[in-house]
């Protein structure tokens, strides 16, 4: 008997149009962009960078490279660009540090927001752990703008893609390691069985410096 996929318990209270919306983003498994050794080349580059302004501890230097990471991705896909906003000391929640944030609605132009410093000690945090934050968040945002998903899901898919786009950031010298879990996101609550849980909920979070 094939192995049936775990999910989530709170699966089952999804309607019948997100458990469909979860199963297509769960069959997605990476992020297919053109084969371009310039743009693999460009993106490598921009992580560097980005490591180094880290270092530096400079957020203004930091958010230009991560918004060029974001901006050769949803370029090359012909998507909808997001902004990127770059934040200090990552805020305190019930389950912990507040990594990163992805918000969009009608109002406003959709919004990443990653932080830099830990909250305890305000240290700057990992290179490799700030990138796949921003990447965690920008594939929130392919989901909507890319996928036309309606709402994304934390699936399997949804991080094997986060996976695909990591990997491409990595330069040649690095050596392959286990992958890290998922970054603690704050994010809606996942959609009830109701008929308003068919429209996705994004979270508000004031800017914070």
């Amino acid at each position: 008997m094939a192995d049936v996929p775990r999910r989530p318990a709170y699966f089952d209270r999804l309607s019948a149009k997100n458990k469909a919306i979860y199963r297509r983003g769960d069959a997605i498994t990476r992020v297919e962009l053109p084969e371009s050794a310039r743009l693999c080349s460009d993106l490598r580059a921009a992580a560097v960078a980005a490591e180094l302004a880290l270092a530096a501890g400079s957020p203004a230097r930091v958010r230009v490279q991560a918004q060029a990471i974001c901006d050769l991705v949803t370029a090359s896909l012909e998507t909808e660009r997001v902004a990127v906003k770059v934040l200090r000391v990552r805020p305190q929640r019930s389950f912990g540090e507040l990594h990163g944030l992805y918000t969009r609605d009608d109002s406003h132009a959709p919004t990443l927001r990653v932080w830099m410093r830990t909250a305890q000690r305000a240290d700057v945090v990992r290179p490799r752990t700030f990138l796949r934050t921003l990447v965690h968040e920008l594939c929130h945002h392919l989901d909507y703008a890319h996928y036309r998903l309606g709402e994304s899901f934390h699936n399997p898919g949804f991080f094997k893609r986060e996976s695909s786009l990591v990997r491409l950031l990595a330069t040649p010298d690095e050596e392959p390691g286990t992958e890290p879990g998922p970054p603690p996101v704050e994010r809606a609550a996942p959609p009830s069985t109701d008929a308003a849980a068919d429209t996705p909920v994004q979270l508000r979070l004031p800017d914070l410096c």
